[in-house]
C-alpha cells in the first residue's frame, strides 16, 4: 500500500507543478509588444515542459496502476525463489565457484 500511496503523492506533486507553471504561462500570455518577443523563447520552453508533465502525470497512472503493481511483485517473487540462499553453505558453495576466490 505504501507504493501506491507514493504513486499517488508524486501524481499530486507533479499536478501541482504543472498546474503552477500553467498559471505562469497565463501571466506570460498577457505581456505585449517587445516583452513579449524578448520572453517568446522563454515560453515555448514552459510549453514544453508542462506537456512532459502531463506525459509524465499519465505515465504514473498506468505504471502505478493495481497492475503493474501486481507485474513488479510477481517478478520480485520469482527472483526471490530462484535466488541462491548463500546463508547455508552448500547453497553458498553451489552459487560461488572455487575460482571466484584469490586469484
Amino acid at each position: 500500500m505504501a507504493t501506491k500511496d507514493f504513486c499517488t503523492s508524486l501524481r499530486l506533486e507533479l499536478s501541482a507543478w504543472r498546474d503552477s507553471l500553467d498559471e505562469v504561462l497565463k501571466s506570460f500570455e498577457q505581456v505585449h509588444g517587445p516583452e513579449k518577443a524578448r520572453i517568446l523563447g522563454n515560453v515555448e520552453d514552459l510549453h514544453m515542459v508542462i506537456e512532459e508533465l502531463t506525459e509524465r502525470i499519465e505515465q504514473l497512472k498506468i505504471t502505478c496502476s493495481i497492475d503493474g503493481f501486481e507485474d513488479i511483485v510477481s517478478e520480485r517473487v520469482n527472483f526471490l525463489q530462484s535466488a541462491p540462499n548463500v546463508r547455508d553453505v552448500d547453497h553458498a558453495m553451489e552459487a560461488i565457484s572455487a575460482g571466484s576466490f584469490g586469484g
